[in-house]
């Protein structure tokens, strides 16, 4: 019989049986049924049978158990989850001290997870976990907005902005705040007379230095107020400051702005 056949082959080739289409175009017409006899008539007078095999030995795979998950389908905290598995090793290994971003990390494991976090009423941004896998894995930030510090409450513009040696952030308002951020809070509010355009951090832990159109303000590290000078070239802001270190002294350097011409024969008589 054809099946008879079939299992002789199944036996020789791996073809499952019901998987074969035996085809012998002298000795029966189509595929090869499992009824059909083949006899000494049936095959041609040699003594050898030309069989043509259609099929595949090669099993299907099995069904996967599980749902396939594509990337688009996931939100944002399961992209972060996913991307910290792959990353933890590292990023266990990591030891980077961020003085400006926090001190500690997010207690809440969400918190580490969410794209934006709160740390206090005037500061908000990445969490720890985030600040830290970027500067390992991206190193630069690349224009990405880390950390937002203050409150667009006042109309005022920062003009410079300097990190001193133990990571403070200052910045320089144009409406006379100094501001000193660390560890992701605000550490001290204090007035430059007049409006301040520049800061510049000193060395030795000694401060900073702010100038504005009324002169020179040095302070501590602290922001207490050291030194005040007056402008000594009237008719004209201070710019700019730059910090010259030689040796066991500091110099500064102030480049001044003329922001009205002086005619000196104006009021002559």
């Amino acid at each position: 019989l054809g099946l008879a056949l079939k299992q002789r082959v199944e036996s020789l080739t791996g073809v499952p049986v019901s998987r074969q289409k035996l085809l012998s175009k002298k000795n029966w017409k189509g595929a090869l049924q499992d009824g059909y006899a083949i006899t000494t008539t049936t095959s041609s007078s040699s003594s050898s049978l030309s069989v043509t095999l259609m099929g595949s030995a090669i099993t299907l795979p099995e069904p996967p158990t599980s749902k396939t998950i594509f990337v688009e389908d996931l939100s944002q905290e399961e992209l972060q989850q996913q991307h910290d598995e792959e990353n933890k090793d590292t990023i266990a290994a990591l030891q980077v001290p961020i003085h400006l971003w926090g001190s500690s990390q997010p207690k809440d494991s969400k918190d580490q997870q969410q794209e934006q976090h709160n740390y206090n009423r005037l500061v908000s941004g990445w969490s720890q976990v985030r600040i830290q896998q970027e500067l390992l894995l991206n190193s630069p930030f690349q224009g990405k907005v880390a950390m937002r510090m203050g409150m667009e409450l006042k109309r005022a513009y920062i003009n410079d902005l300097a990190v001193l040696s133990d990571g403070t952030c200052v910045s320089a308002m144009d409406d006379g705040h100094i501001q000193l951020w660390k560890h992701a809070s605000q550490q001290a509010d204090v007035l430059h007379p007049g409006g301040a355009t520049s800061v510049v951090a000193l060395e030795k832990h000694i401060g900073f230095g702010t100038a504005g159109p009324s002169g020179i303000q040095l302070w501590s590290v602290e922001a207490e107020p050291i030194l005040a000078l007056s402008n000594p070239v009237p008719g004209t802001s201070l710019a700019s400051l730059v910090s010259l270190g030689t040796g066991t002294k500091t110099c500064l350097a102030a480049r001044f702005q003329i922001t009205r011409e002086i005619n000196h024969g104006q009021f002559r008589l």
